[in-house]
Parts: structure tokens; sequence; C-alpha cells
């Protein structure tokens, strides 16, 4: 009998995010029908879930990690204007722990772009929320990526590890 060995799982409206043998990463992704895997590209995933075999999938977010996943995490990010406390309040000290992705940055980057250069988008039009996933891995690194509803695809922002 197979196992797909499914180790972390988290899920949101129209994804899913699946660890396989705590080193295989894959979202799985509700999107129009013109959107969809050629039955090509199924089989090549088909052989990646079940099998391992690495390969590159352009419209799918699906790899093999080089280190295990610690956690995976679909979140909503909304943006809000940048405003300073009052005058009286005391300043906060961070944590050694506090780990700060520059949310504002992201909340900037216009999802349309897709030739790898980030065009800024006015504030106006960068309101609301974005759907952001993050995968933990055992060693401390952090990876990130933000979901483009108008290409229907995930976009890597960067990479971070925690101190």
């Amino acid at each position: 009998k197979l196992s797909l060995g499914i180790s972390h799982v988290d899920a949101t409206e129209g994804h899913i995010a699946v660890v396989l043998r705590n080193r295989l990463f894959c979202v799985f992704d509700d999107v129009p029908a013109n959107k969809q895997l050629t039955q090509d590209a199924q089989r090549s995933l088909d052989r990646f879930v079940w099998m391992g075999e690495n390969e590159y999938f352009p419209s799918v977010l699906a790899l093999r990690t080089d280190s295990e996943v610690a956690g995976v995490h679909l979140f909503r990010h909304t943006a809000t204007p940048n405003s300073k406390p009052p005058p009286q309040t005391p300043p906060i000290r961070p944590s050694s722990l506090t780990l700060t992705f520059e949310a504002s940055e992201i909340a900037n980057i216009d999802p349309g772009s897709l030739d790898g250069t980030a065009q800024r988008v006015p504030p106006t039009e960068a309101k609301g929320s974005c759907l952001l996933l993050i995968v933990v891995h055992v060693t401390g690194k952090l990876m990130l990526w933000r979901w483009n509803p108008k290409v229907f695809s995930w976009r890597f922002i960067e990479v971070s590890s925690l101190p």
C-alpha cells in the first residue's frame, strides 16, 4: 500500500497547502478550467506527489525542499496605513524572536507583474487583502509567497531565517 506521508496541511478557501514525507511541498489551487493543468502536466505532478520526482511546474507551486518542513501556513494580509503612535506611548521593545517580513512592501507589489521586476502600485490600489503562504523549515528558514488572483499563480516574495 502506497502512502503519501502527509506531514503538514493548511487550507483556506480555494487553496490547500500540503507537505508530503516532510520534504515535498505542494499547493493545490481552485482555478478556472482554462488555467488547469494539461494531462501531461497532471501526470508529472502525480509522479512528483507519489514518487518524489522533482520537475518544473510553471503553473503549480510544487517543490522538493532542502530541509524538513516544520509547517505551512496560508493567511490573509490586510494592508493598513502606517500610523505613528501618540507621543505619550512608550516605545515597544521587540522580542528577540520577532521576525518581520516587509508587509507594506508586499502589499505594494503589483501582482500582475510577471517579468520578475517589482512594480509599485499606488497605495489606493494596494488596499485590501492578499493571500500569503509561509513555509517554515526545521532549520529556521522561512519562505514567503503571495497569491496572484489576476493570473492564478503564486509569486515568490523572499526567504528569511530565524535568528
